[in-house]
């Protein structure tokens, strides 16, 4: 059976819920470990500290074999979609392809200089410090993101209309 993109989203979805679920477990249990001499009063500092780097290696290694098992199944899916897309590119008549390949070239000369990006990124930072060091980063990311996707944007509008006004320019002479 062909497993669909919900299908596997689903399983990846109940496999990280089982992790979670694992990672409380483990929190709860270190939460117990650091009251050890109410359990266990001859274990010594060292031993509790030696059990939890054990439980702290081993849920690191748990996390890289599965996202490495998910990129693995991930690069394969892109490149078979990739590779569909190669063949139904191949099949598109030649006249089409390269009346769309001029538009498209026109499209990736579009550069921006960056400072979008940069003000995003100040902008966002600035509002994830709410959320701290990782809202710091995750808001960074976002606000580089939409800077970047605004600059782009205005600058291509601002090509379409001195596009625009040579077009008209030569429709007046």
């Amino acid at each position: 059976m062909v497993k669909t993109l919900f299908e596997k989203l689903e399983e990846n979805i109940k496999r990280w819920a089982k992790v979670t679920i694992y990672l409380m477990i483990g929190g709860i249990s270190s939460a117990i470990l650091q009251y050890w001499e109410i359990i266990v009063p001859n274990l010594s500092n060292e031993v509790i500290g030696f059990v939890i780097t054990c439980i702290g290696i081993a849920v690191i290694i748990f996390y890289v074999r599965a996202i490495g098992k998910d990129m693995s199944e991930l690069t394969k899916e892109v490149r078979r979609g990739f590779d569909r897309l190669v063949t139904t590119l191949n099949k598109i008549p030649k006249k089409l392809s390269n009346s769309q390949s001029k538009n498209s070239e026109e499209e990736e000369e579009i550069k921006t200089s960056g400072a979008g990006a940069l003000a995003g990124m100040i902008g966002g930072g600035a509002i994830g410090l709410i959320g701290g060091p990782i809202g710091v980063l995750v808001g960074g990311i976002i606000g580089a993101l939409i800077g970047y996707q605004l600059e782009y944007e205005q600058e291509r509008e601002r090509r379409k209309a001195e596009r625009e006004r040579k077009k008209n320019n030569k429709l007046n002479l």
